[in-house]
C-alpha cells in the first residue's frame, strides 16, 4: 500500500467514524440509550485501523522524509 493509498484510507475512516457517531447520536435522541453494541464495534475496529496507518505514516514520513 502505498503512502497516499494510506493517507487517503486515514482520511475515509475518520469520515466513517465521524458518521458513526452521528448516527449513534441521532438514535439516542430517538430512542434515549446508549450507544449500540454494533455501532460501538464497528466504531472501535475503524479506530484501531485508523491508528495503526497513522503509525505507519509517521514512521514513513519521518524516516522517508
Amino acid at each position: 500500500m502505498t503512502l497516499e493509498n494510506k493517507k487517503e484510507l486515514v482520511r475515509l475512516l475518520h469520515l466513517y467514524m465521524a458518521d458513526i457517531l452521528k448516527q449513534d447520536t441521532v438514535a439516542k435522541r430517538n430512542r434515549s440509550l446508549a450507544m449500540h453494541v454494533g455501532i460501538k464495534s464497528q466504531f472501535d475496529h475503524a479506530r484501531i485501523i485508523v491508528n495503526k496507518l497513522e503509525r505507519e505514516l509517521s514512521t514513513e514520513l519521518f524516516t522517508n522524509g
